[in-house]
C-alpha cells in the first residue's frame, strides 16, 4: 500500500526531517515540503518527477500533476494549488505542429488543451482551492492536506481519464 493510502499516516516517516517553523522562508519550506513529503508520496503511487511537477507513466497519454505557486507568493507566504492534466501523445504532438511555441512536454498548468482541472474543481466544494504556507508554519500539516486531496479526488479523476488496460 502506498504513502497516499489511509492505512498509515503518509507523513509519519518524514515529519521529523522537515524544518521547524521559523527555520527559513516560506519559499524554502515549500521546497522542502515538496522534496521531503510530496515527492516521495507521489513516487510511491508510480509518479516520476520532482520540484512540484509529476508525471504518471502511460503508454498513450501525458498524465500530469503540478503544484502551482501564486504570483503573490513571497518569502513570508506561499499560496499554492494543484493542477492536473491528461492529454494523449498524439493530440499534444498535433498541437505542437500547429503551435511552434509549445514545449516538447506539456505543462500541467491550465493554459493548454486536453483534460485539465484544478484540484478544487474535483473536491466536494467545487471551489478553486489554494493552500497558504507561511514562514511560521510547519509544512507537514499542509502537505498532509494536499496529499489527501490528491489521494481522494485528484488521482481517481486523473486515472479515470486514461484508457483502461
Amino acid at each position: 500500500m502506498s504513502l497516499l493510502r489511509r492505512r498509515r499516516d503518509p507523513l509519519s516517516a518524514t515529519e521529523p526531517l522537515l524544518p521547524q517553523p521559523s527555520s527559513g522562508t516560506a519559499q524554502y519550506l515549500f521546497k522542502v515540503m515538496l522534496r521531503d513529503v510530496v515527492s516521495p508520496a507521489l513516487r510511491a503511487e508510480g509518479f516520476t518527477g520532482s520540484a512540484g511537477t509529476y508525471r504518471l507513466p502511460s503508454e498513450t497519454h501525458w498524465a500530469l500533476l503540478g503544484f502551482q505557486k501564486s504570483t503573490s507568493s513571497d518569502k513570508n507566504a506561499v499560496k499554492f494549488t494543484i493542477n492536473i492534466k491528461v492529454i494523449s501523445y498524439g493530440d499534444y504532438d498535433a498541437l505542437r505542429e500547429r503551435h511552434s511555441y509549445y514545449s516538447e512536454k506539456p505543462s500541467p498548468s491550465l493554459g493548454q488543451e486536453g483534460w485539465t482541472k484544478r484540484i478544487g474543481s474535483l473536491m466536494p466544494s467545487r471551489q478553486d482551492t489554494w493552500w497558504t504556507l507561511r514562514a511560521s508554519d510547519h509544512p507537514a500539516a499542509l502537505a498532509h492536506e494536499a496529499l489527501g486531496a490528491i489521494r481522494d479526488y485528484g488521482l481517481p479523476a486523473l486515472k479515470a481519464q486514461l484508457p483502461r488496460t
